[in-house]
């Protein structure tokens, strides 16, 4: 059982609200390179072996070896939003703990490791970043370094060494989305020893690289007295079972490399071979693997120097291979072009090489890695470095942004990419933003109304991905640039040349996208002019408010295409309309009209000329649904902006809740806002009967 002591204090989070006052970071330091910042923070106590994952806006330091060797059951979360960290210690004190996050990053997970005493750990201690609470499960079999891997709607405890022969788990264990856990073991590799994983959540797979080949390794044994592994192990959970299978060989055996995933393609860089003296050998050797045909995509590509445990991440779709024991270099793999990127620059390398450190991503955009023992001093490090795309769909150059008349204020809107592989292609989604923090998200597409193709779903998904690191917005309005149109719904076009495995991959994608949306902590307002049909609706659906033109239509057709919708509109359609008048929406693919829209609750605001206007149909004198949008944006943004976050927080959490469930949210999320800097501005401006300054504190 998992206990928290109280060692400089406890959180209690809901949803991600803290309740007790959060101590800057000490130590931080930036440099700005085209888009990419990389940072630096401390750790509360420098420690080697430490278990790392994300949940939510907070990153976990588990667990490790301090300088003197013991382990330690020290806490570290570090809120990337605030750039806090809170310090809390476990009752059970571990190194070499499984570690990873699932369920769309809501949960990190820990597993196994080494106690303090030189037992096996058991434990699988989860924390939940919804609602700060910890739940706690038992693995199978007690082991060490236990794989984690996040497979979407399952979540795969896999492998790990033992204290007795066989010495190599062959157990898994699989958690579920409702946190239920079920055990069995695999017999397609038995003993794939330090193999190294990489998944892809949306597309419910994943795969286990190298390690020790079909060999019983007791710990302590010499690594030179067993053979290194070319298998690869293909896990696939998109039949709601984990089924295992054996994979191509890799280039050449080897173990104590990294995998990641990007793009459809596993990724496994470096690692360890032996040499003619059987003497430990690093490799520069990068395997690409296609995960749609299981073949390799290629196996010539090479690393800048030859390296082993490096630290591995996905950005978009940039695969970050970061230090490692021996090495501060940064190389990285464009899983779009399939190529290694060169030329880059030596500031973004790590400042100091270590082995044994934790490493984990945030929310798709902030890739940390953390603790570690020094190469240089043997030292067991406090430092985590990060790396950050603040502006990940900035692949338009500024001319194109001046042409398109955008308010660029703000230096977090003029950053250009690190590689810019596509700066002469138009953008089809770009960000603008207005002097008070009002931001507009951009649909462009217009040859093809704004139907959603894979380009465009992916800058959409980078685009609202960099809203979560921008500290100034206020509120988001999602609008289209293409006259007649807001969004025409999915590409059929393109999707009648997909493979049914990759329809599936994106729909997960755009399924996801529409939930980051909705889950943004500032206001989401979808200014509708012209035709939202299909997709184009759902993602309106996603937005807290749509307000609307004169000459706009919506309805979900796809009944008539012989499918359903397949991004939410079945869900979402019911909140607003009821499930009777959402089952005949769907059911007919009946359009509606602004002013019916606003009678089914579809709409908050629409501007038409009714029968008895005396403007009659001159919609020229009417409000597009962007205007009303605007008005509407600006006055939010006069509002408290922790305010409004968290009476977003306290409506979406309580809507579900029962009514003494959504009493206490609603406490929580209130008792959050009395201790800003907000709150005293409110009360004082009221005092001196001025307007507010508010400034998010």
């Amino acid at each position: 059982m998992l206990f928290l002591k109280q060692s400089l204090f406890i959180v209690l989070n809901i949803a991600g609200i803290a309740q007790v006052a959060s101590v800057p970071v000490s130590g931080i330091k930036k440099r700005d390179i085209s888009g990419w910042k990389k940072s630096t923070f401390n750790l509360s106590v420098g420690r080697s072996r430490v278990a790392a994952a994300s949940a939510g806006d907070k990153i976990l330091f588990y667990g490790g070896k301090d300088n003197d060797g013991n382990t330690v059951g020290i806490l570290d979360i570090y809120d990337v939003k605030t750039k806090s960290l809170e310090t809390s210690h476990f009752d059970s004190a571990r190194s070499e703990v499984g570690s990873g996050s699932f369920m769309k990053g809501r949960y990190a997970v820990f597993a196994g490791g080494i106690n303090s005493d030189f037992t096996l750990s058991n434990e699988i201690n989860i924390y939940d970043s919804e609602t700060g609470e910890w739940i706690n499960k038992t693995l199978s079999k007690p082991r060490i370094s236990p794989r984690v891997m996040d497979m979407g709607s399952k979540l795969v405890i896999y492998g790990g060494v033992l204290l007795f022969s066989p010495f190599i788990s062959r157990d898994v264990d699989v958690l579920d989305s409702d946190l239920s856990l079920t055990s069995t073991t695999q017999d397609v590799l038995a003993y794939n020893q330090f193999g190294v994983v990489a998944t892809d959540a949306a597309s419910y797979q994943g795969a286990v690289f190298g390690g020790y080949e079909n060999r019983i390794v007791s710990p302590g044994s010499r690594f030179s007295d067993h053979q290194p592994s070319n298998q690869t192990l293909i896990l696939d959970a998109k039949k709601g079972k984990v089924d295992f299978v054996k994979g191509p060989i890799l280039s050449h055996p080897r173990w104590a490399g990294s995998g990641a995933f990007a793009n459809a393609q596993y990724i496994y860089a470096g690692g360890y071979t032996f040499n003619a003296e059987r003497d430990e050998d690093p490799t520069d050797r990068v395997d690409v693997l296609d995960s749609t045909s299981n073949s390799w995509v290629s196996e010539s590509l090479k690393l800048s120097e030859p390296r082993y445990s490096i630290y591995a991440g996905t950005i978009n779709d940039y695969v970050l291979l970061w230090g490692g024991a021996s090495s501060t270099k940064l190389d990285v793999y464009n899983a779009k072009s399939k190529q290694m990127e060169t030329d880059i620059p030596a500031s973004l390398n790590m400042d100091n090489s270590r082995a044994d450190a934790g490493s984990t991503v945030s929310k798709g955009c902030m890739f940390a890695v953390g603790g570690g023992v020094s190469t240089k001093s043997g030292q067991a490090s406090n430092i985590v470095e990060e790396m950050r795309l603040l502006y990940p769909t900035a692949s338009r150059s500024i001319n194109l942004v001046a042409r398109k008349n955008l308010l660029l204020k703000s230096s977090f809107l003029n950053i250009a990419r690190l590689f810019q592989t596509q700066a002469s292609v138009e953008p089809e989604c770009y960000l603008s933003e207005s002097e008070n923090g009002i931001l507009t998200l951009n649909l462009d597409r217009p040859k093809y109304k704004n139907a959603i193709s894979k380009k465009l779903l992916e800058e959409l998904q980078n685009s609202i991905r960099s809203i979560k690191f921008n500290e100034s917005a206020r509120v988001l309005i999602l609008r289209s640039k293409v006259e007649g149109v807001f969004c025409a719904g999915a590409d059929l076009k393109e999707r009648l040349n997909m493979q049914p495995n990759e329809v599936t991959q994106f729909l997960s994608r755009l399924k996801q996208t529409l939930i980051d949306i909705e889950n943004l902590n500032i206001p989401t307002i979808a200014a509708i002019d012209g035709a939202a049909l299909g997709g184009g609706l759902e993602l309106a659906l996603s937005c807290d408010i749509r307000v609307s033109g004169p000459n706009s239509v919506v309805g979900l057709p796809e009944t008539g295409l012989g499918i359903i919708p397949g991004a939410g509109g079945t869900q979402r359609l019911v909140n607003l309309v009821g499930i009777s008048k959402a089952k005949e929406l769907v059911f007919t693919g009946q359009r509606l009209k602004p002013e019916e829209a606003l009678k089914y609750g579809i709409f908050n605001k629409a501007s038409f000329a009714e029968s008895n206007n005396p403007l009659g149909t001159n919609d020229s004198n009417l409000k597009s649904g962007y205007d009303l949008a605007f008005e509407m944006a600006a006055i939010v943004s006069t509002k408290g902006p922790i305010a409004i976050q968290m009476a977003k927080k306290a409506i979406n959490l309580g809507a579900s809740a029962s009514v003494a469930e959504g009493l206490e949210i609603e406490q929580l999320c209130y008792n959050r806002v009395i201790a800003t800097e907000d709150r005293l501005e409110g009360l004082k401006a009221f005092k001196e009967k001025r307007q507010p300054v508010y400034k998010g504190k």
